[in-house]
């Protein structure tokens, strides 16, 4: 179809022709309305003519459309010109990976690094239930800067529909005979061999022999014919590895085995179990630990090797540019554009300047979202809902704690009957602003201030906004002043306070702003997140008329905004399934919305509805890149439905987008311990007192524990006395400081431990009389205070209302022992063994070491095993 070139399809002017594939023929556009080139593929005759199999590419091109992932080639549009049918993509520059491998091996930390890169993407369409059915070299294409991306989703799926013929890596690929199987035949999975039903496990297959491929050179299956190559994907296992490429590591061998298993079952779960697999082998072969002064963006770059030049690519596609009037070019941007919006300084003016540059920072970080959505990820910003009331947000700490790369700072200044708003974009360890701008006006004519500081940012970010994201900035705001400036001094309110009666001013004033302009959309928002907040310091207040009017919303009515700010508020007031509606719908409206989704996520999940609260926060994840908050909470539901492997894959990785969140290494800590991976568990603990400036009171108390539980005494008192300087009124940790120092370290100092424990127990017992592990602990803290009276009467009430949880049966045998009830204290601590406490628990507590020594413990573990050991031969 070389006769395209110099033609119109549709508003694309054709430029020239690229190369012919399968699916037709691929040729370069120009988008005569956005103004950039394209990659458009003109889809052959037979597919064009059939409707049905047309109609089915259309509906699986949207859904790829729609999932906007920095390893997926976008697919922007399709259309029918004078019955010529095709899809406008993104334009890459570079080549597939079939041109890079022709029998070469490639080097290992690229082979990670693009295995990964496609596992990710596999697993942002897999989560949308697309399969791709064709994965294979030519489907994989690297980028001149490094960015990997899987082509032809949608049209692979096509593909696979046919039954005239199968497209083929090269020519001994061809079958015989027409429909006998679909796919590439080196690639395939199994069960397409078979002809069965394909899921996201047969693409897990692929991968693993384009893995192989890049390894060694050489093709996982092969053969003389075609027949030969599907006898050995179904009979036969690949030639070792290690035989083939001994430099290789065994952990990669072994994984690329287990993606290669005939059975599915026996392969990854997910392609994003793949992708963490693969990230863990990345980890271990890192050279050296990064620097302090260039983490964030080392080890940005290590986590996600695929997204270096996603910023690069997307630039050129949407184009942006640098702003290079406004500073010398250097220091240039990082590509990672992670945003922060750090608090506005207001000079001169008093009190209502203040508000006003607190209230104008809150719609500049929110109007930055806008900027976000339209990058697809290349830039995304940090949600200020994570600044505590009454904080202020500078630089460093934000950078720390959120993988923050760039920040805008802002100054508000009155002069006269003029404000002039100042903004600088700075950057970790940089000394001196990399770009500013200033907006500047009439007092009276402040309504600029809502869009003219978003359009400044996003030309420092080197980003032209598209003609869509202006027209939504522009509907967005009021042209009325007095109702902006009372919606920025509710705003303003807002962020430095949580007192009810101040709450109720902000109220107040987004009432007033309302009635200055009743269409207003984010100050209606505003007045129900003010509505939510008030449930919690006055329910009268938050019932009120004004409220619920308010929040009444039709099935029709409202923007993806205002649907979350009812969803707040329905949430308020413990209407978790009517929460959960109305963040559907406003998803619904805008699905690119990381920080929707996210909410959409924890509310799905507060009502169980755990598959699709994971899916939410997978496609947060998809749509902001190396942000911390979207694993965190696939980690947590994981932890919810005991998925504690998965748990820590997903905490692992959020450790690393923000290294220094300290209690992300809290909770690591508590998954290895709960997995009885001690060594793991102490390193996490103590890399989360490291990380912390204050003092980390969870993995100090915890980091005790392990010692404790470990026999390591002297380092558990020290790990103890911390903590208890951080906070003290815990009585287990007195009670574990009491026993350390009991077991040889100080006994003379352990009385006052065991007081103080006693001491705060008594009084959580007042609370709840009923706590068995509190009534068997508080036992044992009179036991060692000689007030063998009281523990006796309360270990009876422990041993009333009993437990099945094996650390109470360990607690309640430890304390029958400290009162001198040796037989039932083997009793109970049989009991806890039995059902999964582990004997250094049990051997490693002082107080039980003479009942550890006695004949019958000795019996009871020997039992144990030989109960454990494996029967038969």
């Amino acid at each position: 179809m070389a006769e395209l070139v110099g033609r119109m399809l549709g508003r694309y002017e054709v430029l020239a022709f690229l190369g012919r594939g399968g699916m037709g023929e691929v040729f370069r556009a120009r988008d005569t309305e956005l103004g950039r080139d394209v990659a458009i593929k003109v889809l052959p005759p037979e597919t064009a003519e059939n409707e049905e199999r047309l109609q089915r590419f259309r509906r699986e091109a949207r859904a790829v459309a729609r999932l906007s992932h920095p390893n997926i080639l976008n697919i922007h549009d399709f259309g029918t010109e004078n019955g010529v049918s095709y899809t406008v993509t993104e334009l890459l520059e570079g080549g597939d990976l079939r041109g890079r491998l022709a029998g070469a091996q490639l080097p290992l930390s690229k082979v990670v690094a693009i295995s990964r890169a496609v596992a990710e993407g596999l697993a942002a369409a897999h989560s949308k239930g697309i399969v791709h059915r064709d994965i294979k070299p030519g489907n994989i294409f690297v980028t001149t800067t490094g960015q990997v991306k899987i082509l032809d989703f949608g049209i692979a799926s096509l593909r696979a529909e046919q039954t005239t013929e199968v497209d083929t890596d090269r020519s001994t690929d061809a079958l015989t005979r027409s429909g006998q199987v679909l796919g590439t035949t080196s690639y395939m999975s199994p069960e397409q061999v078979a002809g069965g039903a394909v899921d996201a496990r047969s693409d897990i297959f692929s991968l693993g022999c384009v893995m192989y491929e890049m390894v060694t050179g050489v093709r996982a299956f092969d053969g003389g014919t075609p027949n030969e190559i599907l006898a050995a994907i179904v009979g036969k296992d690949p030639n070792p590895i290690s035989e083939i490429r001994p430099d290789a590591p065994a952990s990669l061998a072994t994984l690329i085995s287990r993606c290669l298993e005939k059975e599915p079952g026996e392969r990854f779960e997910s392609a994003r179990d793949v992708a963490y697999a693969l990230d863990t082998l990345s980890e271990d072969r890192a050279p050296s630990r990064p620097q302090p002064g260039a983490r964030v963006r080392r080890l940005g770059r290590r986590l996600w090797p695929a997204a270096l030049g996603a910023a690069v690519a997307i630039a050129a596609l949407l184009g942006w540019r640098l702003v290079s009037s406004r500073l010398p070019v250097t220091p240039e941007l990082p590509e990672l554009k992670h945003l922060a919006v750090l608090d506005f300084e207001a000079e001169g003016g008093g009190p209502e300047l203040t508000a006003m540059a607190d209230g104008l920072t809150e719609v500049v970080s929110d109007r930055l979202r806008l900027v976000e959505r339209q990058t697809r990820g290349s830039v995304w910003v940090v949600p200020r809902r994570h600044r505590t009331v009454g904080e202020k947000w500078t630089l460093d700490p934000v950078s720390r704690m959120h993988g923050v790369t760039l920040a805008v700072a802002g100054r508000l200044r009155s002069s006269g009957d003029r404000l002039r708003l100042e903004l600088e974009l700075v950057a970790p360890g940089v000394d001196r602003p990399l770009r500013t701008a200033v907006v500047e006006d009439q007092v009276d004519d402040v309504v600029v201030f809502q869009t003219a500081p978003v359009i400044e940012v996003a030309t420092m970010l080197g980003v032209v906004l598209e003609p869509d994201t202006l027209d939504e900035l522009d509907d967005s705001s009021t042209r009325v002043v007095p109702a902006l400036l009372s919606y920025l001094s509710a705003r303003g309110i807002l962020v430095r306070t949580s007192n009810g009666e101040q709450l109720l001013d902000a109220f107040h004033d987004l009432e007033r702003s309302l009635a200055a302009d009743p269409t207003f959309g984010e100050a209606r928002a505003a007045l129900l997140r003010t509505c939510a907040a008030l449930v919690h310091v006055s329910d009268g207040v938050a019932a009120t008329p004004t409220c619920e009017s308010v929040a009444e919303l039709s099935p029709r009515e409202g923007s993806a905004d205002l649907l979350g700010a009812a969803a707040d508020f329905r949430r308020a007031l413990g209407d978790a399934g009517a929460a959960v509606d109305l963040m559907k719908r406003a998803v619904a409206l805008r699905p690119d919305d990381a920080e929707l989704q996210l909410r959409f996520g924890r509310d799905l999940q507060a009502v169980d509805e755990f598959e699709a609260a994971e899916a939410a926060y997978q496609r947060a994840i998809d749509l902001r890149p190396d942000y911390w908050e979207g694993h965190y909470y696939v980690g947590y539901l994981g932890w919810v439905r005991g998925r504690y492997e998965a748990t820590a894959n997903a905490w692992r990785i959020a450790a690393r987008c923000a290294p220094e969140r300290s209690n992300l290494f809290s909770n690591l800590g508590a998954v290895f311990h709960y997995l009885d991976r001690p060594d793991q568990a102490m390193t996490m603990f103590q890399r989360a007192i490291e990380v912390s400036s204050a003092g980390n009171y969870v993995a100090l108390s915890n980091l005790g524990t392990l010692y404790f539980e470990s026999g390591r005494y002297a380092e558990a008192v020290a790990a103890f006395q911390r903590a208890l300087d951080l906070d003290d009124g815990d009585y287990r940790i007195w009670g574990y400081l009491g026993w350390s120092l009991a077991a040889g370290v100080d006994p003379d100092r352990a009385t006052e431990p065991f007081r103080r424990a006693a001491e705060l127990a008594e009084n959580l017992l007042a609370r709840t009389p009923d706590d068995p592990d509190l009534l068997a602990k508080l036992a044992g803290y009179y036991a060692m205070l000689d007030r063998r009276d009281r523990g006796l009467e309360l270990i009876e009430r422990a041993i009333v209302v009993g437990s099945t949880d094996p650390g109470v049966m360990a607690s309640i045998g430890e304390s029958l022992e400290d009162l001198g009830d040796r037989d039932r204290a083997l009793e109970w601590i049989a009991g806890a063994l039995s059902d999964g406490r582990r004997r250094g628990q049990i051997e490693n507590h002082p107080s039980l070491r003479e009942l550890v020594a006695d004949d019958r413990y000795q019996k009871l573990v020997r039992e144990l095993d030989e109960k454990a050991a494996p029967h038969g031969v």
